[in-house]
């Protein structure tokens, strides 16, 4: 699911079926939970709009501004390749992000 955009509907079909698979050969579901890009880049992004929700309606608008829709949506997907994502996080303001980002490591 894409906690930062909403956009959950095809990502919550593919979660589904491999948590079916995961418990079927697993018990335990706290072991389920797959580290991603897509987790850490929906984090920054949760943080972002946290702590600088007035902003978001920009980002948002910048991100389709300056990519093609496409793109946009492999991203949501979690389907891009990393070329495609360095596109879409070079499309948005960089400064909340960094700080974000910063803000996670310390």
């Amino acid at each position: 699911m894409k906690a930062s955009t909403g956009y959950t509907f095809k990502n919550t079909t593919v979660k589904t079926k491999e948590v079916i698979t995961f418990l079927k050969r697993e018990n335990d579901l706290s072991k389920f939970h797959k580290w991603t890009k897509y987790w850490f880049y929906d984090l920054i992004f949760l943080d972002v709009l946290a702590n600088h929700n007035e902003e978001g309606a920009a980002l948002f608008s910048s991100m389709f501004k300056k990519s093609k829709t496409k793109t946009i949506f492999k991203f949501l997907d979690e389907e891009s390749t990393l070329l495609e994502d360095i596109k879409i996080i070079l499309s948005v303001p960089p400064k909340r992000f960094i700080q974000a980002f910063f803000k996670r490591l310390l």
